[in-house]
């Protein structure tokens, strides 16, 4: 199981051995990748999950896309936002998730 994966259709590299293999299709390399980047989503989804309702630490690196939101990461690379009326950049902070996404989680700074 992943909870984070980065993932492509394989593309050959020139001068590379598998560059003079035979290709598979492209519409097969398109259906692969859909079916592997469905079961990831689904496995960071229920990673994210675990979290809620949990305290997790938080740096803080930048604003959020919204007003007063602010955007870090958790010790285990997972995006995490909260609204905040003070700056937190470059801050740790504990947070309580209350929300989860299939990408990010979302919180309150914990008291």
């Amino acid at each position: 199981k992943f909870t984070i994966a980065y993932s492509f259709m394989y593309s050959p590299r020139p001068g590379t051995p598998a560059a003079n293999l035979q290709q598979i299709p492209l519409p097969i390399k398109k259906a692969r990748l859909s079916a592997l980047q469905s079961l990831l989503k689904q496995q960071q989804k229920n990673y994210n999950k675990s979290f809620l309702n949990k305290k997790i630490e938080v740096l803080f690196e930048k604003e959020g896309n919204n007003e007063n939101q602010y955007i870090g990461r958790s010790i285990y690379n997972q995006s995490v936002f909260i609204n905040s009326n003070k700056s937190l950049i470059g801050q740790i902070k504990d947070i309580n998730v209350h929300n989860v996404t299939d990408f990010a989680l979302e919180g309150i700074i914990s008291e």
